[in-house]
């Protein structure tokens, strides 16, 4: 039995449902099983879990759940989340316009930064390894040098001291839901941490592919939704680096990993490390950038 029919099997043994009448797989996130569950005359969202991972995103889901930005919990145990299923479509599938995705997004992640969530503190060099030692063998040593070189850089221009918030840390599109009444709910919060809010910018732009040159905009629109924060935007540089740096190791790992979506995760590895080919000749750093796309 492979994993994932495993899981559908857990899935069914649930205590919280009584009679289900409907499994049906979510495909559009990119990384734990998801499932719509239909079960005693409700709709239900299941999520997977690994166990290392569960106790903080409950309890993050559970804060964000009261401050009314996440769907209510249902129930959890050692692998399994289940929330309130919510009737929609996430922010990136929209037809909204790209400036009122942003807008939406800065909007929840303003209020996500505000809450008092207890997790892990952001470790650029824990995630960087953790990343590369997955598939350290599909890298060159003079592509690994230069990661090491990159690493180097962004640690000493992101080692400040400044203001930790409660980071969602994978601030993608699909993260974000809209409902029938076009209300915005955020979702999944494994990679959620207490870093600088310079950091949750970053990765806003990088993964959802915006340009560059928004960061100005971006910020400017941050801090009129924040007005006591202070924004360093060289800071916001060195965190996309290091954003666009993981982003595509990571779905580098995942088209090891995942036969089936191999081509979709390969196109988006590309796109990452073309843009910090871009980012690394625009800031001029001293750095073999061709090392990314060669």
């Amino acid at each position: 039995m492979n994993e994932s029919a495993k899981s559908l099997t857990q899935l069914q043994k649930l205590s919280c449902f009584t009679d289900i009448t409907q499994i049906e797989a979510i495909t559009t996130g990119l990384s734990q099983p998801s499932y719509r569950v239909c079960a005693d005359d409700k709709d239900y969202f299941a999520k997977y879990v690994g166990q290392q991972y569960l106790s903080d995103e409950v309890a993050i889901s559970q804060i964000s759940a009261d401050a009314n930005l996440s769907p209510s919990i249902i129930y959890c145990d050692k692998h399994w989340l289940i929330s309130d299923y919510i009737d929609g479509q996430d922010l990136g599938h929209t037809r909204l316009a790209i400036a009122d995705k942003i807008a939406c997004a800065l909007k929840l992640m303003t209020r996500f930064h505000q809450l008092a969530v207890s997790c892990e503190t952001l470790d650029i060099t824990t995630i960087y390894n953790g990343l590369i030692k997955a598939q350290a063998n599909s890298y060159s040593s003079a592509q690994l040098a230069t990661f090491q070189q990159l690493m180097a850089i962004i640690k000493s221009h992101t080692d400040i001291n400044s203001e930790l918030v409660s980071c969602h840390g994978d601030l993608n599109f699909n993260n974000i839901l809209i409902d029938k009444a076009s209300r915005s709910w955020l979702i999944d919060f494994e990679c959620s941490c207490k870093a600088p809010a310079e950091f949750d910018i970053a990765m806003l732009i990088a993964v959802n592919e915006l340009p560059v040159e928004q960061i100005a905009a971006i910020s400017t629109q941050y801090q009129e939704q924040n007005p006591p924060a202070k924004l360093n935007q060289q800071v916001i540089h060195y965190f996309l680096l290091f954003s666009y740096l993981i982003n595509g190791l990571w779905y580098e790992n995942k088209r090891h990993t995942e036969q089936a979506y191999q081509q979709k995760f390969a196109a988006l590895a590309k796109r990452q490390w073309q843009q910090l080919q871009r980012l690394l000749i625009t800031m001029e750093l001293a750095l073999d950038s061709s090392i990314f796309t060669g």
